[in-house]
């Protein structure tokens, strides 16, 4: 059985899919209250969204885990994280973390290569300046 909800909390519009899982209220509650810190990483006014797709596994060795993805689409680019685990709680916790780390990732690629940009620029000054 498939369930989608699809709902929008502040300017992040979250979309959670199960694929053979049943999505409680409260999976759902547990995503908008700790996905919330993406906010962060957006420009004011803007808005984008997390998907997550929770599904069960169908291999026989790993009958009783769960896969969990997560998206983030955002205008810095489209984030992606992945991974499995025995509760779907704790899946979407390390899934979120996993995801952080590539979104704080990015950023931190952003700034260096804006600084690296600016003090070649200011070099160049230095040098048609004489300082």
């Amino acid at each position: 059985m498939s369930f989608a909800g699809e709902y929008t909390v502040g300017m992040i519009t979250y979309t959670v899919t199960g694929d053979n899982v049943d999505i409680s209220d409260a999976v759902r509650d547990y995503v908008r209250e700790h996905y919330q810190t993406f906010e962060k990483f957006l420009k004011p006014g803007e808005d984008r969204e997390i998907a997550i797709m929770v599904s069960r596994n169908t291999d026989f060795q790993r009958e009783n885990t769960f896969k969990i993805e997560a998206r983030f689409i955002t205008h810095g680019g489209d984030f992606f994280a992945s991974g499995e685990n025995a509760d779907v709680i704790s899946g979407i916790d390390a899934v979120k973390d996993s995801l952080m780390r590539e979104v704080t990732k990015s950023a931190g690629r952003k700034r260096t290569v804006f600084h690296r940009g600016a003090r070649k620029l200011k070099n160049f000054t230095k040098g048609l300046f004489g300082g």
